[in-house]
C-alpha cells in the first residue's frame, strides 16, 4: 500500500499475469473499499449536526423508512436505480 492523501493505492509490480485479477479483486474489497467507507463515515460524522429532540419546530418530513428511501419524486429514480444496481452486485450490508 502506498502512503498519499490518506488513500489506499494498488500497486502490484511482481505479480505474475494469471494470479492478478483474484489477488486485486480481494485487495480492492478488503483494503480499498474498507479505506473508502472509513473515510466516508469520518467525513459523515463531521459533517453531521445532532440536534435535542424537540429543539426544532415544523413539519417532520421522513424520507427513509425502514432503511428504504420513500421519496417519491421521479429525479430520484436514476439513484434508486444506480443503488440497486449496487445492492444487486454486492448485496445490501451497508
Amino acid at each position: 500500500m502506498a502512503k498519499w492523501g490518506g488513500a489506499a493505492e494498488m500497486i502490484f509490480d511482481e505479480t505474475s499475469p494469471e494470479d492478478i485479477d483474484g489477488i486485486r479483486e480481494e485487495y480492492y474489497s478488503k483494503v480499498i473499499l474498507a479505506d473508502e467507507r472509513r473515510f466516508l463515515q469520518d467525513e459523515a460524522l463531521k459533517h453531521g449536526n445532532p440536534l435535542e429532540p424537540g429543539t426544532v419546530i415544523g413539519e417532520r418530513i421522513e424520507l427513509i423508512v425502514d432503511g428504504r428511501p420513500i421519496v417519491s419524486d421521479s429525479s430520484w429514480q436514476e439513484w434508486r436505480d444506480l443503488w440497486q444496481t449496487y445492492v444487486n452486485k454486492h448485496g445490501d450490508d451497508s
